[in-house]
């Protein structure tokens, strides 16, 4: 589908109701976005190509992935440890973000936690996996991580740490797609990352970290043709 809406980018020029102009004469990719989205309400004479609604443009330009910029939900650059001394995990809240309005959780497509981080950077057996992480909770109104109608806490993991990095690293965890996060999400609900480790001697060092979000594009309202200069 996203190659069909591509494909309507040739016939962008010839076509008055959008306007002119060429792939690298548009400012942003938003800017493409609309040009493109004017293509599919407008419709074409030549090559013929019918009007849409502008509630099937919506529909199409959601399900090509067409995203708008990310925007930071949460970040710090405050530095954050928790340890484990022993089996159960233990968890640090270090990112939450302001409550979530319904419009902006039906609009979410990817969410991307990047951290500045390492483990304790020593382990015995490198091949035993790694014991410091992050984790992507809803958080309810209440302030407590929500769970499910089974009662099972909505919490994921984002990323691990390099097993005995003695460096901190960038390092990234992304949600998109068919993740059960978007099933959960309820307005008033906000999102948070915690750090975590489990097992003696773990831990999870982090010096800086932020939450991004990257939101459906929809066209703002009257599209109307645009030249751009």
């Amino acid at each position: 589908m996203l190659s069909a809406l591509w494909n309507l980018f040739d016939s962008i020029q010839s076509n008055e109701a959008i306007g002119a102009g060429t792939n690298d004469e548009f400012p942003t990719q938003l800017h493409l976005f609309y040009a493109l989205a004017r293509a599919l309400h407008f419709g074409s004479s030549d090559p013929p190509r019918p009007a849409l609604p502008l509630e099937i443009v919506i529909y199409i330009m959601r399900h090509a992935k067409c995203l708008c910029p990310p925007l930071t939900l949460a970040a710090s650059d405050q530095p954050a440890s928790v340890s484990s001394y022993a089996g159960e995990v233990y968890r640090q809240r270090y990112l939450i973000s302001q409550p979530l309005g319904q419009r902006d959780i039906y609009k979410m497509e990817r969410l991307v936690v990047s951290t500045t981080s390492r483990d304790q950077g020593w382990v015995s057996d490198p091949h035993s996996g790694s014991y410091s992480w992050f984790d992507v909770a809803i958080i309810a109104p209440d302030d407590t991580v929500k769970t499910s109608s089974a009662g099972t806490l909505l919490l994921w993991t984002s990323h691990h740490n390099r097993v005995a990095g003695r460096n901190s690293e960038n390092l990234e965890g992304v949600i998109e797609g068919e993740h059960e996060i978007w099933d959960h999400l309820s307005e008033g609900d906000r999102i948070a990352v915690f750090i975590a480790a489990q097992f003696p001697g773990w831990a999870n060092y982090t010096s800086s970290g932020s939450l991004r979000v990257w939101h459906s594009f929809e066209p703002t309202f009257p599209l109307r043709p645009t030249q751009f200069s």
